[in-house]
Order: C-alpha cells, then structure tokens, then sequence
C-alpha cells in the first residue's frame, strides 16, 4: 500500500491548514506544496488513516467543494497537544 508523507511533508499540510484557520481548498494545498493537484487525494487518504483515529474526524475532505478541514481542537485532543 501507500506509506506515509514524510515528516516535512505532514507538517507542512497541518501548517497550511492552520494558516487558513483549518480551511483550505485542495488547489491552494497542492499549490502550497509545490504539487500536482492530482497527487493530494492519495496524500490526504493517507492523512486521514493517520490523523482520524478512534472516531475522531481530525482531517475531513469534502469532494464536492474541494475543501479540506482540520479541526485544530480535535488534534490537540487526540493527540494530547497543548
């Protein structure tokens, strides 16, 4: 299967994503990342497997609109931020 985005990679979307107060189109990450907008689908399905574990909806995408979330407080929560 997939591996997962290297480090830089994955701090990289979540710094993103903050910036823009948890909201950003796919466009703009791909755009921001330097990458083929194609290449983000594969990359945020790996994303989600890392981020939303137990029932927690962290990183959500909506395909419709191309928008992706990232519910900061879910983060901090899951994964005992401050």
């Amino acid at each position: 299967g997939r591996t997962a985005p290297p480090n830089e990679t994955v701090r990289k979307v979540l710094s993103a994503l903050d910036e823009r107060n948890g909201t950003l189109l796919k466009a703009a990450l791909a755009q921001r990342l330097g990458e083929p907008e194609f290449r983000i689908n594969g990359m945020l399905a790996i994303l989600r497997r890392i981020l939303n574990i137990e029932g927690y909806q962290v990183l959500q995408v909506d395909e419709s609109s191309g928008t992706i979330q990232l519910d900061r407080g879910l983060l901090r929560t899951q994964f005992e931020l401050p």
